[in-house]
């Protein structure tokens, strides 16, 4: 009977709760955000481990790697627990990633647009490298390095804009599925609240 009760007040399979055109719930949903994000997080740590990326090594990117593992400790502990509260962190997170690729798009776009824009000048810094420039005297001649920087700078530029791109949509579509996942705790501990509320009326 206070079984009946719960379901006539909240039903876990509601549309609202679910996402993937209603083919999966939106707690699973998260649960699955959350490892893609880990293991994100995990393949960036080693991509920079390697001599190649080591342009890419700046304190800002370690600041974000920090900030988006706190985001994703806040996520896993959010569905162990069940605390909506716990999920505001990654929806704000991919919100502030969306505005950050459109930012970066817009750099890439005018970096690619000329070599002396303020952009490109930036990232051919990136490629000065002592360790790099080693690297490259190996298998290049001297007079060839500046070149191969100013290459590398339109590759980084270019590679930059397409995981902005894309990346866009995959905040948009993770922010969402979070957000469902935010409703479903929410109205779930309410329904808890209510039925509580009735049970103690009745005694």
């Amino acid at each position: 009977m206070e079984g009946n009760r719960q379901n006539a007040i909240f039903h876990r399979q509601n549309e609202q709760f679910m996402c993937c055109n209603g083919k999966l719930h939106s707690k699973t949903g998260s649960a699955i955000v959350a490892l893609c994000g880990g293991c994100a997080f995990l393949g960036a740590l080693c991509l920079l481990i390697l001599e190649q990326f080591a342009p890419l090594r700046h304190y800002a990117v370690y600041i974000y790697l920090g900030v988006f593992a706190l985001v994703i400790m806040s996520l896993v502990f959010a569905l162990k627990t069940e605390r909506e509260l716990l999920l505001i962190p990654y929806i704000a997170f991919s919100i502030a990633n969306v505005f950050l690729c459109i930012v970066t798009a817009f750099f890439a776009i005018w970096a690619l647009s000329s070599s002396e824009s303020s952009p490109s000048k930036y990232l051919s810094s990136l490629m000065y490298d002592e360790r790099l420039n080693t690297s490259h005297r190996l298998y290049i001649e001297n007079q060839d390095v500046p070149y191969v920087h100013q290459k590398a700078s339109i590759l980084l530029a270019s590679c930059s804009l397409v995981i902005s791109i894309a990346s866009v949509p995959v905040f948009l579509f993770s922010a969402r599925v979070v957000c469902r996942c935010y409703n479903y705790f929410e109205a779930y501990h309410d329904a808890l609240k209510m039925n509580k509320a009735n049970e103690v009326g009745r005694v």
